[in-house]
């Protein structure tokens, strides 16, 4: 089965979005709910789904690498590795021998 890698639209339309923390650096999975309840409440911070602690980091700020307790407990992020593509030409040629051109 083709999928295409999830991005951050995919995390937000299953009710969830991705938050950078400002203190790991690291992309936590956040229920719109709770983000929701922590601005309104205006403490600044919210619980990820993993359970740590986020205080969000700038939208400014590029993104940090995932957080794999967040990846495998909502299953943002997860697709099956992708086998290289094999390339043909110079792969071809074998390992210390050297190619000649002929004139």
């Amino acid at each position: 089965m083709n999928r295409r890698a999830p991005t951050v639209a995919d995390a937000e339309s299953e009710q969830n979005a991705l938050v950078t923390c400002a203190r790991d650096g690291r992309n936590h999975v956040v229920a719109h709910v709770v983000l929701a309840d922590s601005l309104a409440a205006g403490t600044g911070q919210c619980t990820a789904v993993c359970g740590h602690v986020v205080l969000p980091a700038s939208l400014s700020s590029p993104p940090g690498s995932r957080c794999l307790l967040c990846t495998e407990a909502s299953g943002v992020g997860t697709e099956p590795r992708r086998e290289p593509r094999r390339r043909w030409g110079a792969s071809r040629a074998t390992p210390g021998r050297t190619l000649r051109a002929s004139y």
